[in-house]
């Protein structure tokens, strides 16, 4: 009897050392900071044991004064296990509240690890019933062994699969739009939606709107103006003196919609200071400098490149039509009005009917309209 008393005595010793440390770790991780220092016996983690020994721990005090030599809980290993773990319970713990949803869609993107590895960035949306809102949690990495649907695909499938969530729960899939993905035939959407069968695809509606302004650069006057424009944001941010001349324009970024069109607008607006700072480093500097800058200002005068500009910065954003019956105007929202049909397909329309439901919708329709909008997603 006192040997057992004893031995409960000694784990619930060791429970309150392993509480302490997993308290320091899981601080770190809350908070986004490095737990190791330059050095061993360095760093935040270690700073953190002193300030609790500071403040009165006395158990982790003796634990780390009179510890055994492989028995100390504070080597690289052991942090990444506490880490590791901690991760599985976080995980464990959003598993359970997508599992007791109503319904989850799948939430996925292809990228690579420091190491140059790659891997899939898989997350998870769901309603959660408990506090009324939709969630969206991350739910880790999978490692990818190829880079075709097929593998894409079934890497998805088991990682879902391990976590034992039901495939008729899930209503769907947001990815990207590069054809391994969503072609409609052979994209690993396709795939996966033979098993998740009330999944439907969704690609990002910021980015495919960002996707119908990069359609439109097959028209030359509006490719010809962005790249100018390109070259000029490239020719001042070359040189901290030639930054000066101008004022602070963000570079422009394909990718990030949202600031491609500050970058334009505000290109734009001080259009008139850029020319004249072109103008006058087309006569003074160097040779290459003149050169370039004489370039450049010539590019930026021609009359396509200025409407072109004045268009682009005014309906990449907004896409309202236009009455201006110009010759790049026309052929422009052509190219708009093509790329939106070809890209904003008909089959999710049935999915988006359900927003009908909301009381602010629902007290601005008729009841022919509502009962219309409920035929069409009822199925679903």
């Amino acid at each position: 009897m006192c040997k057992l008393t004893n031995t409960l005595e000694s784990l619930e010793k060791n429970r309150k050392i392993i509480r302490s440390i997993i308290s320091c770790v899981a601080f770190c991780g809350y908070h986004d900071l490095a737990l190791r220092g330059a050095s061993y016996g360095d760093g935040i983690l270690e700073g953190l044991y002193k300030m609790r020994i500071d403040a009165g721990n006395t158990i982790l005090k003796n634990h780390l004064e009179h510890r055994k030599k492989n028995g100390s809980y504070r080597s690289v290993d052991i942090q990444n296990e506490i880490i590791s773990i901690c991760g599985d319970v976080i995980k464990a713990d959003c598993i359970k509240n997508v599992k007791i949803s109503q319904a989850y869609s799948i939430l996925a993107d292809q990228t690579a690890n420091i190491s140059g590895k790659e891997q899939l960035s898989v997350g998870i949306r769901y309603f959660d019933e408990e506090t009324s809102n939709i969630e969206e949690v991350f739910l880790g990495f999978a490692e990818l062994t190829a880079l075709d649907a097929k593998s894409i695909a079934t890497t998805i499938n088991e990682f879902l699969t391990k976590e034992d969530l039901d495939p008729d729960k899930c209503v769907g899939l947001g990815f990207d739009g590069c054809s391994t993905i969503s072609g409609k035939e052979g994209g690993f959407q396709a795939i996966l939606r033979k098993k998740y069968k009330k999944a439907l695809f969704f690609h990002c509606s910021s980015h495919k709107l960002n996707l119908v302004i990069n359609d439109l650069n097959a028209l030359p006057e509006i490719r010809n103006t962005v790249g100018a424009i390109k070259d000029i944001f490239t020719f001042f941010r070359e040189s901290v003196l030639r930054r000066k001349l101008i004022p602070n324009i963000p570079q422009l970024c394909e990718t990030r919609w949202s600031e491609k069109y500050k970058s334009i607008r505000v290109f734009k607006e001080n259009f008139c200071d850029i020319m004249e700072a072109l103008e006058t480093l087309s006569r003074d500097g160097n040779i290459a400098t003149r050169k370039h800058a004489y370039q450049l200002h010539a590019a930026a005068s021609k009359v396509s490149f200025i409407f072109s500009l004045g268009l682009i910065a005014k309906y990449s954003a907004l896409l309202e039509p236009t009455v201006n019956v110009r010759s790049i105007t026309i052929p422009y929202l052509d190219s708009i009005i093509n790329s939106l049909e070809i890209r904003f397909s008909e089959e999710n329309k049935p999915s988006f009917t359900l927003s009908k439901l909301h009381p602010a919708q629902m007290k601005n329709i008729s009841l022919e309209e509502l009962e219309e909008a409920c035929e069409k997603f009822k199925n679903f």
